[in-house]
């Protein structure tokens, strides 16, 4: 439309995790079963609204279980290290702090070995980043927010 400016959009990346691409071993759960080591991926996000104050990240798989919720991410910051979310604290940006995930840890986890009968468990979790502003609440394992605040990386369903 005319005279109607376009709104910024969210880009999220990963050098670990590619879209449509399977969890390396690092990113999938060891703590769980999965074989894996409970390295959280690097991030980096680019197309952030200007006078954005603070981002909310959050990793959820396909069935909607938290693997990693982080919360006041200063709006100056544009990534993650990987192993950010390894439980200490010590390589997230200052004042972010890390909620309990659906596993009730502090920390990133990896996806687990699925039951016998379900599909593979490799496929990379949803990760999702929200600046505020925008509209969201949280409970211990979940940020909830409306679609039109949040730019989603995901490899697609299970």
């Amino acid at each position: 439309m005319p005279g109607v400016a376009a709104r910024p959009r969210l880009v999220l990346c990963s050098n670990e995790v590619a879209d449509g691409g399977r969890l390396r071993i690092a990113q999938r759960s060891g703590l769980l079963g999965g074989g894996g080591l409970d390295v959280s991926p690097s991030l980096l996000w680019t197309g952030a609204p200007v006078g954005t104050l603070s981002y909310a990240v959050t990793a959820t798989d396909s069935d909607g279980r938290c693997h990693w919720a982080v919360a006041d991410v200063s709006g100056g910051v544009t990534s993650l290290v990987v192993d950010a979310g390894n439980g200490t604290g010590e390589r997230l940006p200052s004042l972010a702090r890390q909620l309990r995930n659906d596993y009730g840890l502090e920390r990133y986890v990896g996806r687990p070995r699925p039951a016998p009968g379900c599909r593979d468990g490799s496929r990379s979790p949803c990760t999702q980043s929200t600046s505020e502003g925008c509209p969201w609440e949280f409970s211990p394992a979940r940020f909830n927010w409306r679609r039109h605040c949040a730019t989603t990386v995901s490899d697609g369903p299970d």
